[in-house]
């Protein structure tokens, strides 16, 4: 809950930014994933993102 029960505000401010800081980010992947698309096949594109997400968790995997 954001609000308890006399109105107030319960949530810390960087929690509401960084919950603001990710919805926009969302929005600009929804906006680039857009273009890509009509450039890319969307085959390529998860292949890629695969690829990429296997490059930055493979360290997590060695070392644990």
């Amino acid at each position: 809950m954001l609000f308890n029960k006399n109105m107030q505000l319960e949530a810390s401010p960087k929690g509401i930014f960084a919950l603001i800081i990710a919805v926009f980010s969302a929005v600009g992947y929804v906006i680039y994933l857009k273009i890509l698309s009509g450039r890319y096949s969307p085959f390529f594109i998860i292949a890629v993102q695969n690829i990429i997400g296997l490059i930055y968790f493979l360290p997590i995997f060695l070392v644990f």
